[in-house]
């Protein structure tokens, strides 16, 4: 995932945390998570039927995980479970769920959720599931409670194409 001011004249391969400036921020609502629940590692079971969504719970243990908590200036990954539905009329995912019940001790951290609700959108003539709303919450030891809600609108897929060409001398002459 690529980051950027509007208006910025490119985008920042950094982390999301560092756009932000500090406080509660997150990464991962375009795949990150996705990519973990249905790899070989997690555990992936069906649970239910609502309606026309098939509902699935998962969790993915920590050996298989790349959701981290940042402590100081240390990654520390957390295993993580939740649900997610897929509307089974047309395979479309509509929501995931992501929750951290026992972050590590030190993070001074009791619980931490997330919910993405995704619809589908089209970028560069693909259609793809994309965010369409992220809430995520932490419960702090200490009773605080933080949310961050992100909503997503005009997701776009910048490209440029390019020639590479040895013959530049064909290239002079022509």
């Amino acid at each position: 995932e690529s980051f950027s001011w509007a208006g910025a004249k490119k985008f920042e391969t950094s982390g999301v945390q560092d756009l932000g400036g500090g406080g509660l921020t997150a990464a991962g609502d375009f795949g990150r998570f996705l990519v973990s629940i249905l790899g070989e590692a997690a555990d992936v079971q069906f649970t239910s039927w609502e309606q026309s969504l098939a509902v699935y719970r998962y969790r993915v243990p920590v050996a298989a995980s790349t959701y981290e908590i940042t402590l100081g200036k240390r990654a520390v990954p957390m295993a993580y479970e939740g649900t997610f539905w897929i509307d089974f009329r047309n395979l479309e995912l509509k929501r995931l769920t992501i929750e951290v019940p026992n972050p590590p001790r030190e993070a001074q951290t009791c619980r931490i959720e997330t919910r993405i609700d995704y619809q589908q959108g089209k970028i560069g003539g693909n259609t793809l599931a994309l965010p369409q709303l992220t809430q995520l919450k932490l419960w702090d030891a200490d009773g605080s409670r933080w949310e961050n809600r992100t909503t997503y609108a005009g997701c776009r897929a910048f490209e440029s194409e390019s020639l590479f060409r040895t013959d530049m001398a064909a290239v002079d002459a022509g």
